[in-house]
């Protein structure tokens, strides 16, 4: 039978020294969203841990916090962040943020880009690494006070560049080209999947109708926007592509400084990788393997096998407790391939 283990350090603010190492927590909760800046993790420590070490006196906003959960002997680190808040009643709990905690806390100088790209814009602020699907976006100005998170607020509204921290690494892509690195998954839901967890729902875009959107905006200030759609939204017809909003559902993609045409063939690319039978939703695996935003699950109904697919994963909330286990929640977004 596996044996369920934490593992958790907390380190000195100012030195970098450990201070504290346990391996008894009564929970773990860990967000971890493809689209969101920042990843968090909730701990919440049993009130003897809390008085044998007097935890409330010692610990600081900004502490650095490394996280292992898996099973014995098999741990795997799944979250390092800093302490964002502490609830000092019964039972102490930590909130904890990825290393997008320190960028909220650093304000940058004010500073005029001519001409720049989204590589040579992050890394005028940023040192650290980086993977950066990089693009020219012209001028660029960040305000007097601003974060570095309000600058990638910025990026992902006007150009719908996605942001994220993915084991210590700042990714920086687009929704259809993704240049982070991705595992591969198998969960068969016969047999990794917890029974009565399924949340899943069948569609067919046959029924519900589904719009590639692109939108980009030039250096000018001007702004080309298409759609594209599958006539009488039947996939076997050929590929219709309009100015004016059809009805349907809006799957948007910006890209900035693209051509009319370009953007055009983008869209019509797009729409294949959008019009599928499959399923959305959620299920709920056990803690092994680990999982994280981006990889791609492959899923296996043995009963329902139109059901079956690869999936990128958008999201993942892992709950480790003493009581109930460690199991991960994760999200399925876009069908990306057949098995």
């Amino acid at each position: 039978m596996l044996r369920k283990q934490s593992d958790i350090s907390i380190f000195d603010r100012n030195t970098g020294k450990e201070k504290f190492k346990f391996d008894i927590v009564t929970s773990v909760e860990i967000v971890k969203k493809r689209t969101n800046y920042t990843d968090t993790a909730t701990v919440t420590f049993p009130n003897r841990l809390r008085r044998k070490e007097n935890l409330i006196d010692k610990i600081n906003i900004g502490d650095k916090v490394v996280i292992y959960l898996g099973y014995f002997p098999n741990l795997v680190k799944e979250f390092e962040g800093y302490i964002s808040f502490i609830d000092k009643n019964s039972p102490l709990v930590l909130k904890l943020e990825d290393e997008s905690f320190q960028l909220k806390r650093k304000s940058l100088p004010a500073t005029t880009l001519k001409n720049t790209t989204i590589q040579e814009l992050i890394e005028t602020f940023y040192n650290g690494e980086t993977n950066i699907l990089d693009a020219e976006i012209g001028d660029w100005r960040v305000s007097e006070n601003a974060t570095l998170i309000n600058v990638l607020d910025e990026l992902k509204s006007k150009l719908g560049v996605l942001s994220n921290f993915k084991e210590g690494v700042l990714n920086i892509n687009t929704e259809l080209i993704d240049n982070e690195d991705t595992k591969e998954i198998l969960l068969n839901i016969q047999e990794n999947v917890v029974q009565g967890s399924d949340d899943l729902k069948f569609q067919n875009d046959t029924d519900i109708g589904v719009i590639s959107h692109g939108i980009s905006i030039q250096k000018n200030g001007t702004k080309f926007e298409v759609f594209a759609t599958y006539k009488d939204n039947l996939p076997e017809n050929e590929i219709v592509v309009s100015t004016i909003k059809p009805i349907g559902v809006l799957n948007t993609l910006k890209v900035p400084d693209l051509s009319l045409n370009a953007l055009t063939n983008l869209v019509k690319q797009r729409l294949p990788k959008l019009f599928y039978t499959g399923v959305t939703g959620k299920i709920t695996t056990f803690g092994s393997p680990s999982i994280n935003h981006g990889d791609i699950a492959h899923l296996i109904d043995e009963r329902t096998p139109e059901r079956n697919g690869k999936y990128k994963i958008d999201e993942v909330v892992k709950n480790y407790n003493t009581q109930v286990g460690y199991k991960q929640t994760i999200t399925l977004g876009l069908k990306v391939g057949k098995l």
